[in-house]
């Protein structure tokens, strides 16, 4: 998919497996450098460039999206499956059933169920300790000093 038009040679450059940096056409290892050499206006370099980005970006969306519709129909699949699991667990009734096709047989697991998380030992408890950096960023713009964060500035490339 593409939305822009640019350079023939540009395009070529930049379509590369950027693994490997090899044109898989050629079997020529190319670099940024051979960008930089292209006899065209730098503006025009830039902004193919630039195009091919938003191009780039483009299609992951798409590939966003398709993956998106995939995951929708794949929990839609597994949700009906487990329906019919459910259902047909509660029809054999812990009964095995077999045919030339397809068998159910059980088997026993063990599995803990907490009935009252506040009444476990803390030895027992899992716990994660994250920093609320959001916390952190309005103390600092506040004039707090903060001991092991610091606020840093990035710049970020917009392309529009």
């Amino acid at each position: 998919m593409k939305l822009y038009e640019i350079d023939q040679q540009l395009e070529r450059l930049l379509e590369l497996d950027t693994e490997r940096m090899v044109d898989t056409e050629t079997g020529e290892i190319l670099t940024a450098e051979d960008i930089d050499k292209l006899q065209m206006d730098r503006a025009e370099k830039i902004e193919g460039c630039l195009l091919v980005i938003k191009n780039k970006l483009a299609e992951a969306d798409a590939i966003d999206a398709e993956m998106k519709k995939l995951a929708d129909r794949k929990r839609s699949l597994n949700n009906k499956a487990i329906w019919l699991q459910e259902y047909v667990a509660s029809s054999l009734n812990g009964e095995t059933f077999s045919t030339s096709k397809v068998a159910v047989t059980y088997r026993k697991s063990e599995a803990i169920e907490v009935l009252d998380i506040d009444k476990i030992s803390p030895k027992y408890i899992k716990t994660t300790i994250l920093a609320d950096k959001t916390a952190i960023k309005k103390a600092i713009k506040a004039g707090e000093v903060v001991d092991g964060a610091q606020l840093i500035e990035r710049m970020n490339m917009q392309i529009k």
